[in-house]
Parts: C-alpha cells; structure tokens; sequence
C-alpha cells in the first residue's frame, strides 16, 4: 500500500516564500507550534489533523505531500 508523507524539504521552501515562521504557521494551521515543529523535524507522522491543519492555511495538496509508492509489488 503506498504511504502518505509530508515533504519537509518542500514544506521548508515554500513557507520561505511566503516569508513565514513556523510559529505563525501553526497559528494558521490552528495546532501548537510544538506540534508543527515536531512534524517538520520528522518526530510526528502525518494524521488527520495536519492535513486539515495545511489544508486550513491554505496549502495546496502537492505543495505539503508525496505519496511514496509500495516498493514490494
């Protein structure tokens, strides 16, 4: 089954062109800056409540995720 990631180093580049902190970021997300902070230092998982979260800050879809294809098909 292909896994739903977060793509950090995307992530990364595009909250640098939108001149945004990750701390504004969570506030926008609507989640602990802990818990943004967590996921973009790869501690945390991807869950329901970051993709809302992205969604809510308005990040497109392709811009936060990748999805990693099985490897044992």
């Amino acid at each position: 089954m292909a896994e739903l990631r977060l793509n950090i180093e995307k992530m990364r580049q595009v909250l640098a062109e939108r001149e945004c902190s990750e701390r504004e970021m969570a506030r926008q997300m609507e989640v602990a800056y802990s818990y943004l902070n967590r996921l973009l230092a790869g501690k945390r998982s991807v869950g329901s409540r970051a993709i809302a979260g992205f969604l809510l800050a308005g990040f497109a879809w392709d811009e936060i995720f990748q999805v990693i294809p099985d490897q044992t098909r």
